[in-house]
């Protein structure tokens, strides 16, 4: 398509990666670019995939502009008559647009697509002699992203988002167009435009745009996210903002007022809305049209959830806040910066630690344990668990930087109040708390983080020397990890089938550069896992592949040497 295409397709990857682990390490992306040759030339083929082990066959995509025709022939848009032909020429051209994209998503989304996750495209523009566009293939294997809108109340063009990952990944093909939409795109390297945050904060404008067109305010359009973190972000006489805020019609069947104002009180007039919001009970919310406050009240009877036409901006504390709808969460702001509203603690990962780390410990124990880890995230302040197998002779051994009591079964309101003071709690995989107020010994280790809190690296060099032993550490900052964070297990088969396709490749006597790049990316990923012998074959395969692209003058990154980690043994294998 164009001499830049690799380089273009690598950034653009990389991107993506950057942008979607802002959001939780758990998600899983991809990149490929997708072009469809305009005009016949020699030498040219119908149909190109960068890279071409995408998971598609040119073959796949050869139909999709007579789809796209036969979708714009029936598009009720199409019809829409103008008096001014650049106008009717603009719509034609959007309706065109909307018909290719939806063409080519329903090859990406069909019959061949049998993985988890779903396929997303950019729609396409013009380089050389191709129309080149960029397909994201994006997986939630945790599903942080599922709670979406049942509905928005906005026509497609003015690109209404579900979800705030609807909305991300909606940012992120707009940045995809724009680096392919140049003077003269033949010369476009790399992927250029906005970074993980900015794009995050593009998305969080664009979500917040959802609730005004559900009000039909269309005034407050593009501005109600920056007021909400405006607002977040004052004080009044000192005290850190909290309360509500319903963005709603005013004549919405399920609102009730309890005072209005004969005055409605602009949203931009910030000082005013945050004077205003300590008024609010907890029992109320600030009711606000989208451009103004209208009075406070609260919402009555069954809300139809399915209407999506009624949400909630509740502030948390100090440039904290949420967008709510139906009692859930639908993004948090930070800051200024959204976010995904994860759970602060993945409890599943966490459960399963428990048993990886506790081999013998009963399901009944694990789900204690991860209620207990619960509870402390729960306090105000920092907190911290030991759960150790011997917790009653370290009890013992420590007693004289702790609080001995008598054996407990802690419990979930215990934790609130055995947490007030400092120091850890120490209990056994079944809960019982042996001691109170513990401070940790433990000699210095290279795994200590300076850049890390007391409790994490106390917990650190606690834990370095033990079995059957993890920490729960919650922060002041109120986040919440575990230690030690064991790798994911790996199904033995995936490691053989692995070393099989790097004995193919390297078996070749033509090196095959995609299916090389393809293992050795895998290889890369999964890298903590590796055998010393599959180690020295991805060397030879890394070493085979590097002077192939030298010799043929093709780019390639330069990584270290694969080595065996000194952790990994038989337990992270299934």
């Amino acid at each position: 398509m164009w001499g830049y295409q690799r380089t273009f397709q690598i950034s653009v990857k990389n991107a993506a990666a950057n942008l979607f682990k802002e959001l939780s390490p758990d998600f899983e992306t991809e990149v490929f670019l997708l072009g469809l040759r305009r005009e016949e030339e020699e030498n040219s083929h119908p149909v190109c995939l960068e890279p071409e082990n995408c998971g598609f066959k040119p073959e796949d995509f050869s139909g999709v502009r007579e789809d796209a025709e036969h979708r714009y022939a029936l598009a009720p848009e199409r019809d829409i008559i103008t008096t001014v032909q650049s106008h009717y020429d603009s719509i034609q051209r959007r309706v065109r647009a909307h018909a290719m994209h939806d063409a080519v998503s329903s090859v990406l989304n069909g019959w061949r697509n049998q993985r988890p996750g779903t396929y997303h495209f950019s729609g396409l523009l013009p380089v050389l002699n191709y129309d080149v566009g960029v397909v994201l293939y994006v997986h939630d294997p945790k599903g942080h992203g599922a709670l979406n809108l049942a509905k928005v109340h906005a026509e497609r063009r003015y690109g209404p988002s579900k979800s705030f990952l609807d909305a991300v990944i909606a940012e992120f093909l707009t940045d995809c167009r724009r680096s392919l939409y140049k003077p003269e795109p033949e010369f476009i390297a790399i992927f250029s435009e906005r970074s993980p945050a900015e794009t995050l904060r593009a998305a969080g404008a664009r979500l917040m745009d959802t609730p005004i067109w559900a009000v039909k305010k269309i005034e407050g359009l593009y501005g109600l996210f920056r007021s909400c973190n405006v607002i977040a972000s004052l004080t009044y006489e000192k005290a850190a903002i909290s309360g509500g805020m319903l963005i709603v019609n005013r004549n919405h069947p399920n609102i009730e007022f309890a005072l209005t104002l004969l005055e409605p009180v602009p949203l931009t007039s910030y000082r005013q809305v945050r004077k205003l919001l300590e008024m609010v009970g907890h029992a109320e919310r600030l009711i606000c049209d989208g451009r103004a406050i209208l009075g406070f009240g609260h919402v009555r009877g069954k809300y139809d959830q399915t209407s999506a036409d009624l949400f909630e901006v509740r502030f948390y504390g100090h440039y904290l806040w949420e967008l709510r709808h139906d009692g859930h969460a639908l993004m948090r702001v930070r800051y200024g910066t959204p976010e995904l509203p994860l759970t602060p603690i993945d409890l599943i990962k966490l459960a399963d630690d428990i048993r990886r780390i506790f081999p013998d410990i009963a399901t009944k124990d694990v789900d204690r344990l991860v209620g207990l880890s619960q509870a402390a995230y729960a306090q105000k302040k920092g907190t911290l668990l030991i759960v150790i197998q011997d917790a009653e002779s370290e009890a013992k051994r420590l007693a004289n930087q702790a609080t001995p009591i008598e054996p407990i079964s802690l419990t979930t309101d215990l934790v609130g109040r055995l947490t007030s003071i400092d120091g850890a709690l120490l209990i056994d995989p079944t809960g019982i708390c042996y001691a109170i107020g513990v401070i940790l010994d433990g000699m210095a280790t290279q795994l200590g983080d300076p850049g890390r809190g007391a409790r994490y690296n106390s917990s650190v060099r606690y834990i370095a020397d033990k079995n059957e032993c993890m920490a729960i550490i919650v922060s002041e900052d109120g986040n919440a990890e575990w230690i030690p964070n064991l790798k994911p297990q790996l199904k033995r088969s995936e490691l053989e089938n692995a070393e099989k396709e790097v004995n193919a490749v390297l078996s070749l006597s033509a090196l095959d550069d995609d299916r090389a790049c393809a293992i050795l990316e895998w290889l890369r990923k999964h890298q903590f896992y590796l055998s010393d012998s599959l180690c020295e074959m991805a060397n030879q395969l890394f070493a085979r592949h590097t002077k192939y692209r030298d010799e043929n003058g093709l780019i390639y990154v330069s990584y270290p040497c694969f080595e065996p980690h000194p952790d990994m043994n038989d337990e992270y294998l299934i």
